[in-house]
C-alpha cells in the first residue's frame, strides 16, 4: 500500500483573526467509528454514499452539503488540528469552529480529499462485499 502524504490547511478564526492549522490524513479506526455514529441516520449515510468518489465534482459536494445537516461534524472528524494528537481531539469544539469559520473552498477541498486519501470508494466496496458474504443465502 502506498504512503499517502497528509494535506495541510489553514483556516482563519472570524472572531479573533487567529490562523488555525489543520491536517488531514487517511482515516483510522477511531474516525471510522465516529463516522459510523454520525451517519447512522440513513439519510445522512445515503448522501455520503451517493458521492462518486472516483469522479467527485462540485455539484456532488453541494448535493451532499445540502442533504446532510452534519457537515461541520463531518469536517471535525476527518480533519484534525495540526498540533494535537487524534485521540485528544475535541469534536464538539472543532465542529463549532468549522460551523462558523470554514470557508467554502476549505469545505469542498476537505471533502474531496477525504475520498482521495482514504480510498473510501474501495472501502465501501469491501464492506458491501463482506456484508453480503455474511448474509444468509436468500435462496435457502
Amino acid at each position: 500500500m502506498p504512503v499517502i502524504e497528509p494535506i495541510f490547511y489553514s483556516v482563519k478564526d472570524a472572531t479573533s483573526g487567529e490562523i488555525r492549522k489543520f491536517i488531514q490524513r487517511p482515516i483510522v479506526p477511531a474516525q471510522m467509528r465516529q463516522l459510523a455514529n454520525l451517519f447512522k441516520d440513513s439519510s445522512n449515510l445515503s448522501a455520503l454514499i451517493s458521492l462518486d468518489a472516483e469522479n467527485i465534482d462540485l455539484s456532488q459536494i453541494l448535493s451532499f452539503l445540502t442533504a446532510s445537516p452534519v457537515i461541520s461534524n463531518f469536517l471535525a472528524i476527518i480533519v484534525s488540528e495540526e498540533d494535537k494528537h487524534l485521540k485528544d481531539k475535541d469534536l464538539a469544539s472543532l465542529s463549532e469552529f468549522f460551523e462558523y469559520n470554514a470557508p467554502a473552498d476549505f469545505v469542498v477541498e476537505a471533502i474531496k480529499n477525504f475520498f482521495v486519501i482514504s480510498n473510501i470508494s474501495e472501502m465501501f466496496k469491501n464492506v458491501s462485499t463482506s456484508v453480503n458474504q455474511m448474509l444468509p443465502d436468500s435462496k435457502s
